[in-house]
């Protein structure tokens, strides 16, 4: 694995937003068009994750989503630190108790306040395990 120059990204990074016009899942690398500059669009950039060795979570932005990018001094190179939610593409859910996923046509969510989980999927479900599955509840039933 080859490291990053020290100077890659420059000595004065700049914050900019723009929009996600094109996605490369072999890379995982996006670029983004900002609306400052001419409609400028970046060369192909990375997309930040919570952690890419061990327990790692990533998902690549959606075309046409509002991002923020940490880019260069030269805006040459840079990344995506994360997307923004406008009044376009608002969050679901109360924000401030719950954990949502949402997807077309369903979503996973945790209300931390009530300690609920509720999911909705439009597909199957598999699930395996390699040791015990077990399965405890107060009451409940299947239909």
């Amino acid at each position: 694995m080859s490291k990053r120059s020290d100077s890659e990204y420059g000595q004065n990074p700049t914050a900019r937003r723009g929009i996600v016009v094109d996605r490369d899942p072999k890379t995982m690398r996006v670029k983004v068009q900002f609306e400052d500059e001419d409609e400028l669009v970046t060369q192909w950039i990375d997309v930040l994750a919570k952690s890419s060795t061990g327990v790692s979570a990533f998902q690549m932005p959606g075309e046409k989503d509002e991002v923020w990018c940490a880019m260069d001094a030269k805006g040459e190179s840079g990344c995506i630190i994360g997307s923004r939610y406008n009044a376009k593409d608002a969050p679901s859910g109360d924000a401030n108790e719950q954990v949502v996923i949402t997807f077309a046509g369903g979503h996973i969510r945790l209300d931390t306040g009530s300690g609920n989980l509720d999911i909705k999927i439009p597909g199957s479900v598999n699930i395996e395990v390699s040791g015990e599955f077990n399965v405890k509840a107060a009451k409940g039933h299947f239909s």
